[in-house]
């Protein structure tokens, strides 16, 4: 009977073999990148102030916004208008937007007023300015929005939020 022979690749053959396939992995890493950007990004909520529409460890894919200044090319615009990518904001979207305190964190809110809107706060009235939304969320107790920071620069919005999902791994952490 026989036996199976296996030899151990040399540092020199695995050396060799490293740039073919750094160069794979740099190709598919940047086809994933571009598509996150400019198709669908995944976002996982955190805390309550969406609730109950959301609600904290949701996932929620959102198409990227669409500004005339960051249009994808061609071949992209396709693809993102296969994947329905909003070209505009609309009262009651719900959006992924940059925290205007901390640009790091991103916040989960619903679009309330657009540019030339007006927003009555405190028995004052606000209008929104060009290029400005306001966001709050649906849970007013327990939600940081334009009530604090004030309007949002439209430039700080992520992205629109289409879809839903519960959280497969909070399931199986609590099961």
């Amino acid at each position: 009977m026989p036996f199976a022979s296996f030899h151990r690749p040399t540092l020199t053959a695995a050396l060799k073999a490293l740039p073919g396939l750094l160069g794979k992995a740099g190709v598919c890493g940047c086809i994933g990148y571009t598509l996150q950007q400019n198709t669908a990004q995944l976002w996982i909520c955190e805390g309550e102030s969406m609730s109950p529409t959301l609600r904290d460890s949701d996932v929620v894919l959102a198409s990227p916004y669409q500004t005339a200044g960051n249009c994808p090319a061609f071949p992209l615009s396709v693809l993102a208008h296969l994947f329905m990518r909003p070209s505009s904001l609309k009262r009651g979207d719900i959006v992924v937007v940059r925290d205007p305190w901390d640009p790091k964190t991103a916040l989960c809110k619903r679009v309330i007023a657009l540019p030339g809107d007006t927003v009555w706060m405190d028995d004052e009235e606000e209008v929104v300015g060009k290029g400005k939304v306001w966001i709050e969320g649906d849970n007013s107790e327990d939600s940081v929005d334009s009530r604090e920071f004030g309007t949002v620069p439209i430039g700080l919005v992520e992205g629109i939020v289409t879809r839903k999902m519960r959280n497969p791994f909070v399931r199986l952490a609590t099961s």
